[in-house]
């Protein structure tokens, strides 16, 4: 007896003070499984297409850094061979009017881009090689050198 007024209390109306009869409310009633998976799906949509754009911003951003460094360098380079270039120039012209032959002051500029070149090949033999490397692989991706 008590199951059947339990059963039908559940699925009578209710009658409210006012002697109207009303349901009770249902939160899930109106809820469509079908539109909330279209709704979702086109969130997570949005969302990969936004993930990928950013991706493609960081990356051009990336790109655009490291061409920029290079062609810094580049002009760097560029101005600083140059430079070198005439003061070799000056110094060979000079060292050939304090011997008296152009030829031997030419071979003395010849003789210090030698020099360089030696002192150049050691240091790179003796580890400065892959000194040089990882300072500008620290360098593209932002990291502090390694003092040693």
């Amino acid at each position: 007896m008590a199951v059947e007024l339990h059963s039908e209390g559940k699925n009578a109306s209710m009658e409210a003070t006012n002697g109207t009869s009303t349901k009770p409310h249902d939160p899930y009633a109106e809820l469509d499984l079908a539109a909330y998976m279209e709704s979702l799906k086109g969130s997570v949509n949005g969302y990969v297409r936004t993930e990928k754009e950013l991706l493609k911003m960081q990356l051009s951003d990336r790109a655009s850094s490291v061409m920029a460094g290079v062609v810094e360098q580049a002009v760097k380079l560029v101005c600083m061979n140059g430079v070198l270039l005439f003061l070799t120039v000056a110094l060979s012209l000079y060292l050939g009017e304090l011997v008296g032959s152009y030829p031997i002051g030419f071979a003395a500029g010849a003789a210090v881009y030698l020099i360089l070149y030696g002192g150049y090949h050691v240091w790179w033999g003796r580890g400065g090689k892959d000194r040089f490397i990882m300072e500008r692989i620290n360098d593209l991706f932002g990291h502090e050198a390694d003092v040693h």
